[in-house]
């Protein structure tokens, strides 16, 4: 028995798509937080580096939910996504994903070095169960790569501070950006593969 995988154009489509909804609802995030006189509202100010405060990993989780929600109805609308969600999975990854900005909230304010380091994995793991909930299939490539993508985004949204200063608030739109628009490509190549159903393979004799 092996699982049927959707044809290549479908895949890609899905794909560049969900990109594109991760994208989009960073962009409004960016715009959001980078206004000055909102900077007080999503960050409090410690020595030399911001602090997220529980409002700006709402306001992430919500659009980013609002990218992949986009996303989907669009996938499904064009039938490139053939998956069909009950209300009982839906319920169960909104549960899985209100979870994730208590849990962001309660780490980001912690002082222990272990917990800032460990918010990569909670989240790739709770991506991961939300997506598990919705397609009952498990991508272990899928969740790895999901943790590779929050070391990247951190990697790439510094390289401009090599040319130019730019403010915290910038440097985390920007981070958000990558992570959101990739890991949300990630989300996409999930449930195209969970589209299709198994197929079972039958040995006929000649």
């Amino acid at each position: 028995m092996r699982q049927a995988v959707p044809p290549r154009s479908e895949l890609s489509k899905v794909i560049l798509v969900f990109l594109f909804g991760g994208a989009l609802g960073a962009v409004l995030v960016a715009f959001i937080i980078t206004r000055p006189t909102l900077k007080h509202v999503f960050f409090a100010t410690r020595e030399w580096s911001l602090l997220p405060l529980p409002s700006y990993w709402a306001l992430t989780s919500c659009a980013f939910v609002f990218g992949l929600t986009s996303s989907y109805i669009f996938s499904t609308f064009r039938n490139w996504l053939t998956i069909r969600v009950s209300r009982y999975q839906a319920f169960g990854a909104i549960a899985v994903a209100t979870a994730m900005p208590l849990l962001l909230s309660f780490l980001s304010s912690s002082k222990n070095l272990l917990a800032l380091l460990i918010t990569p994995v909670v989240v790739s793991i709770l991506l991961s169960v939300a997506l598990f909930v919705l397609t009952y299939r498990w991508y272990v490539s899928a969740t790895a790569l999901m943790l590779f993508v929050f070391f990247l985004g951190s990697i790439l949204a510094s390289i401009p501070d090599l040319f130019t200063t730019a403010s915290p608030e910038w440097f985390e739109a920007f981070n958000y950006l990558i992570r959101a628009s990739l890991i949300s490509a990630v989300c996409g190549w999930w449930l195209a593969r969970a589209s299709r159903p198994q197929v079972r393979i039958r040995m006929q004799s000649i």
